[in-house]
């Protein structure tokens, strides 16, 4: 099922992301939207650390959202636990708080220390960009 950008949660993701101190960086059409782009997108892009502890937070993090694999079988048996995403390293989810997509590529990780990585601040929460 196809969801609206309307659909898309994104400041509970965020928040909620937040909330476990996960380290990450919004990459794709979102990134470009806090950019200030006009950009329509009906997802959210995200990279993320590949470290231990960053995968168990982030794990935690996503569980409230039910994430499942986009177009996968129903009879495909999933969870996103910190084995799982050491297991992989991009996974295209469907959550209750809309869809999702994300990256551990490190080329993309080590994108977020050069100069078109910035930080942008959204109501309360500061976060890193990647355009």
């Amino acid at each position: 099922m196809k969801r609206s950008v309307v659909d898309l949660q994104v400041e509970k993701l965020l928040r909620e992301l937040h909330a476990e101190g996960v380290e990450f960086v919004i990459i794709g059409g979102m990134a470009a939207v806090a950019q200030g782009s006009a950009f329509l997108t009906a997802d959210l892009d995200l990279c993320y650390s590949r470290k231990k502890e960053n995968l168990e937070r982030l794990a935690k993090a996503l569980a409230p959202f039910n994430p499942t694999l986009r177009d996968a079988p129903n009879k495909i048996h999933f969870r996103l636990d910190a084995a799982t995403l050491r297991s992989g390293m991009n996974f295209t989810l469907t959550t209750e708080a809309g869809d999702l997509d994300i990256s551990a590529r490190s080329q993309d990780w080590e994108a977020t220390k050069k100069p078109r990585s910035s930080q942008r601040k959204w109501r309360y929460l500061v976060f890193r960009v990647r355009f």
